[in-house]
């Protein structure tokens, strides 16, 4: 499976809910514990940056990784994004479950990202791995030895693999999904499922005219909110599919909001 073929436009059906742990033992949303931490890395570009989808900080190993977990944050099918995930084969796990201990770190490997998708037609989740490479062009094909056992080891559990590479995200859609980001830093966007639809819906169908802040502050004004939670509301509404922004334009408050349109239904 391609992520980035996934069709759109696509809206997070409001009554997901997340397993607490998922068949292999590993805690899902805001429980969950990377098997490495940017405080344990020797990375210059390592940090930890306030999640979307889940109420923990992500820890970004590189840059490279936190414009993938950005990217991923405010993609409608993501419902979970968990970091430095450790896989292992069914085998050692099902040994390891017996005694009682856990998968010995010599059994594991560490991918980059796993997802959790919720898939249409039947709002199905379904786990997809995510390999991070540098080289463009690479193939999305496993190549090395380490993409080799992911690879097996995903669809072995029945899930999918893919790699993808760093300059699949750009400069304008990495500065768009940081400003966004930072607009709902520690907020449960589930509670505001509902509100952000509503806003989305009126962003939508009426006038643009102005700058984002006009706008935002036009509907704060109608709807009897803050211009604060307005604008939570619209990144809120951009994560779960309710609009889409246009990136190849810097979204700035101080300039013309531009939407993404034409999708093919």
């Amino acid at each position: 499976m391609n992520i980035f073929e996934l069709p759109f436009p696509f809206e997070t059906p409001r009554q997901i809910r997340r397993p607490l742990r998922d068949p292999y033992g590993n805690a899902h949303g805001d429980s969950y514990t990377p098997s490495r931490t940017a405080a344990t890395m020797n990375l210059a570009t390592r940090s930890t940056w306030p999640g979307v989808k889940v109420l923990r900080n992500h820890e970004a190993l590189s840059m490279q990784k936190l414009r993938a977990i950005l990217h991923f944050s405010f993609s409608p099918y993501v419902v979970d994004i968990r970091e430095e995930y450790p896989l292992c084969s069914r085998e050692s796990y099902l040994r390891a479950k017996r005694r009682g201990v856990s998968v010995p770190e010599s059994e594991r490997t560490i991918c980059n990202i796993n997802l959790t998708l919720v898939l249409q037609p039947d709002s199905r989740l379904h786990y997809h791995t995510v390999s991070l490479g540098n080289k463009p062009g690479e193939s999305n094909m496993p190549s090395s030895p380490r993409d080799r056992r992911e690879h097996a080891m995903s669809l072995e559990r029945g899930w999918t693999w893919q790699k993808v590479n760093g300059d699949r995200f750009t400069k304008k859609e990495y500065g768009n999904n940081l400003l966004m980001s930072r607009w709902i830093s520690q907020v449960n966007i589930w509670k505001h499922h509902d509100a952000a639809r509503v806003l989305a819906a009126r962003v939508a169908t009426r006038s643009l005219r102005g700058t984002l802040s006009h706008v935002l502050e036009r509907h704060a004004r109608h709807m009897g909110i803050s211009v604060d939670h307005a604008f939570e509301l619209f990144a809120v509404a951009v994560s779960f599919g309710f609009l889409y922004i246009d990136h190849t334009e810097y979204l700035r408050v101080d300039m013309p909001l531009i939407l993404r349109g034409g999708f093919d239904e």
